[in-house]
């Protein structure tokens, strides 16, 4: 088996291929690649290439659309198997759900992979923006960081049970979450989703691409096959 996978997957994964004692080859993308979807597709596009070098038939996607960064991406032989979602939110929590809007969402993978180094270089930015472009233009340019936060009204923490300790998880949230000022809470996991992709099921929660095609939104906000 070949998975491509975002890393903020890695801790989930690795506690999924133990319990279903399977030893995949996976490939794991930075997760800053969602901020450029442009940037997400070319690199993925660039993977799924390299695998179908070595004669790769079937690749899984640990992704969701992803602000379409994985629109457009296709195979010339390879079947891509992967989640028919818009974001990765629903394989954290073990089904299909409509994403909650305005919560500001945390995983141990999306802290350690992406909130807390953006939060510890924070300084540093401004420093170097400072550097470039003088301290009231580097001022700036730090606020305009802040106001992606200002569409959320709380922030929730999604846990595994063994997959990290609750109470080191909790520390790390709810610093990030006064970072933010916003209100946190905590909700519980589940791994079903993630399990069954990775076992091979195969229905209505997944979609299969045939090589020569890909997947986007059609008018309707749905994900289909092109």
């Amino acid at each position: 088996m070949y998975i491509i996978a975002c890393k903020v997957f890695y801790y989930e994964i690795q506690y999924v291929i133990k319990k279903l004692n399977i030893n995949p080859h996976i490939i794991f993308l930075e997760q800053f690649l969602h901020d450029n979807p442009e940037q997400l597709t070319i690199e993925l596009q660039k993977t799924i290439d390299e695998l179908e070098l070595q004669g790769v038939t079937e690749i899984y996607l640990c992704y969701g659309l992803c602000g379409r960064g994985i629109a457009k991406v296709r195979t010339r032989k390879a079947t891509i198997i992967m989640p028919k979602v818009h974001d990765c939110i629903s394989l954290f929590m073990g089904e299909i759900l409509e994403k909650e809007k305005n919560i500001f969402w945390l995983t141990k993978g999306w802290m350690e992979y992406s909130q807390l180094p953006f939060l510890k270089y924070k300084e540093k930015r401004f420093l170097e923006y400072k550097k470039k472009y003088g301290e009231d233009n580097a001022s700036y340019l730090m606020s305009l960081e802040d106001t992606w936060l200002s569409e959320y009204q709380s922030a929730k923490l999604i846990y595994w049970d063994h997959v990290g300790e609750l109470k080191e998880l909790e520390e790390s949230a709810k610093y990030i979450a006064e970072k933010a000022n916003l209100p946190y809470s905590n909700i519980k996991g589940n791994e079903k989703f993630l399990f069954d992709l990775l076992a091979g099921v195969f229905d209505k929660r997944f979609i299969k691409i045939p090589p020569g095609n890909y997947i986007d939104i059609n008018g309707d906000g749905e994900i289909i096959i092109f």
